[in-house]
């Protein structure tokens, strides 16, 4: 059933990616940090719903996490546009905003990978979730001048955490695979 609460609360979180995207270029970081954290526990009810009361679809295996990277993603890219996230250099600045959509943009292929491979998708694991976590965190931590210095800490915590995740799906991404070729290759016998 595609139309259930996890799953429009997984919508209503895709919704709040460009309105968080806007007040946060316009600089009202309460606003954004009400928004950030309303999507934040869209993300924790959706999950509890869905695993509670057996309502796990495709479309929330995939929208779901998307949706969690792309309000991450967005918050990050507005916090260095506006050097929250290093004020001393452009390089650190930026740096984590790009590796870590590059890392999001990597799983997500691999994902689309397994999924048009027929493959069984697995929610997220417990390292994807902590990195996110962090993440959300470290976020909500930079939008604020008196938490800013914790929030830089925090920001180099959640992406340790989100290169080990990474680490951790490549080696599923590829256990995957190579069960796949080896499955094909037996059929082909």
């Amino acid at each position: 059933m595609f139309l259930n609460i996890p799953n429009i609360l997984t919508l209503i979180r895709l919704i709040l990616v460009p309105v968080m995207g806007i007040c946060m270029f316009n600089e009202m970081y309460f606003v954004s940090s009400i928004i950030f954290l309303t999507a934040s526990i869209t993300d924790v009810l959706d999950g509890y719903i869905a695993r509670h009361y057996n309502q796990i679809t495709d479309f929330g295996k995939f929208f779901d996490p998307l949706a969690d990277k792309l309000l991450s993603v967005t918050a990050l890219f507005f916090l260095a546009f506006h050097c929250r996230i290093s004020e001393e250099s452009a390089f650190l600045n930026w740096i984590i905003p790009i590796l870590v959509f590059t890392k999001e943009l990597l799983i997500g292929i691999g994902g689309l990978v397994i999924y048009k491979s027929k493959r069984v998708i697995r929610g997220a694991s417990w390292y994807g979730k902590g990195a996110t976590v962090f993440f959300f965190i470290a976020i909500l931590l930079l939008m604020f001048d008196k938490t800013i210095r914790l929030g830089r800490a925090a920001i180099v915590i959640a992406f340790m955490c989100s290169v080990f995740a990474l680490i951790m799906y490549a080696r599923v991404y590829f256990t995957i695979q190579i069960s796949s070729d080896i499955e094909q290759k037996e059929v082909g016998m």
